[in-house]
């Protein structure tokens, strides 16, 4: 009896760690995600601190200009709702507007870590973008360059739009062959390219086709 009765103690004990055991999974799981999320959503000027060495007279001065970008991108984000082009426009503008004033505080050694990463960022955005977003962010770079009005922005993000979806699904089609992706895509570039020709002026043509003559 007495055998047995150690034996239902012990039974009652390891079902009681158990249970113990199962209510705290979630809660440890919760810390797990807020864990992962204060990593994923690192306060910007903390991770150049980090990357670049930021002394605390840099690390205070970045910190100011990022939290400065970020009002004036919540300002742009009202002032601009409902057109996407201004949208990105000023988004733009705040971003470059910040990284020369946080470059101007640099050294040589850490501006050169510091362009490596925006152009490693930018590749990462880029790749991740929708050639609806690719589409916009052409439209707002193109519409600064060439100074187009509301009319010509519309019709230059609408030729963006379905060339470049259409250009997206032949890289999807042909994700293994990429010489065989290009030679479809070159007649799309080339029609999007003709069609937009088709809405400028002539000195907008000039300076379009300088633009393009600058990427070749």
């Amino acid at each position: 009896m007495k055998n047995l009765g150690k034996l239902v103690c012990a039974f009652l004990i390891l079902l009681s760690t158990q249970s113990i055991s199962a209510q705290n999974t979630p809660a440890q799981k919760e810390a797990e995600m807020k864990n992962r999320g204060k990593e994923q959503h690192q306060n910007p000027a903390d991770k150049l601190k980090t990357e670049l060495n930021l002394t605390p007279v840099q690390y205070e001065s970045v910190k100011k200009i990022m939290m400065d970008a970020k009002a004036a991108r919540e300002k742009n984000e009202t002032t601009n709702k409902g057109d996407e082009n201004a949208k990105e426009k000023g988004k733009k503008a705040i971003r470059e507007k910040a990284d020369a004033k946080i470059i101007a505080l640099l050294d040589a050694n850490q501006k050169a870590k510091f362009l490596t990463m925006k152009a490693e960022k930018k590749e990462e955005h880029k790749a991740s973008m929708t050639p609806i977003e690719v589409a916009g962010k052409k439209t707002a770079d193109l519409t600064a360059k060439l100074s187009l009005d509301a009319q010509q922005s519309a019709k230059v993000n609408e030729i963006f739009k379905v060339g470049l979806t259409k250009i997206d699904a032949i890289r999807l089609k042909y994700k293994d062959n990429q010489d065989a992706a290009k030679e479809e895509i070159k007649p799309i570039r080339k029609e999007m390219e003709r069609s937009i020709l088709a809405l400028l002026t002539e000195p907008q043509k000039i300076k379009y086709k300088e633009s393009q003559e600058k990427k070749d």
